[in-house]
């Protein structure tokens, strides 16, 4: 593991959290075995490899709300995918927990409402590069729409943020 990622406590991690995901690493009181043989491992190359194998994994609800909350970017809020999103919200506030869970959100605020950020934002970096140029114009669109029903008063503290939703959904 540290030869492989050279020590990088983000790609350690991001490696570690794959491994404990697919089984091949098992937790039991506190205590952690290795299920496969270092053959069986498929250790990722870079960290980015890392993020996107576990976003891959994940059930395809998480995984839309992880590409909305990469376009959102800053604020994170439940309400705001809530608008962005098709699931229903109980599934997406079950989503996001599983999301805290797992590491890729924290929640960095709690007044007015909760806001989260990604963990690490090359994770961010990695789920918004991977959307295709249409659907990322697509959930900019929605965003746009979302921060506007949302933050409708606190417009002129989010305008930067509308702005860039409203030039990336080209609107």
């Amino acid at each position: 593991l540290l030869e492989r990622t050279g020590g990088i406590p983000l790609f350690i991690e991001e490696v570690v959290r794959r491994l404990v995901d697919t089984g091949a690493i098992i937790e039991s009181n506190g205590s952690f075995r290795v299920a496969l043989s270092a053959e069986e491992l498929g250790m990722p190359r870079t960290v980015q490899a890392s993020i996107s194998a576990r976003v891959d994994s994940l059930p395809a609800t998480m995984k839309r709300i992880l590409q909305s909350a990469a376009v959102l970017d800053q604020p994170i809020t439940v309400r705001l995918l809530e608008e962005m999103s098709e699931d229903s919200s109980h599934e997406l506030r079950d989503a996001v927990r599983e999301l805290e869970v797992g590491g890729f959100l924290v929640s960095v605020r709690t007044i007015p409402e909760v806001e989260f950020r990604f963990v690490h934002e090359l994770a961010r970096e990695v789920i918004y590069s991977t959307l295709t140029r249409d659907h990322r114009r697509s959930l900019h669109g929605k965003a746009l729409q979302a921060c506007i029903r949302v933050l409708s008063d606190r417009v002129e503290e989010f305008a930067g943020r509308l702005a860039h939703h409203a030039y990336e959904s080209q609107n």
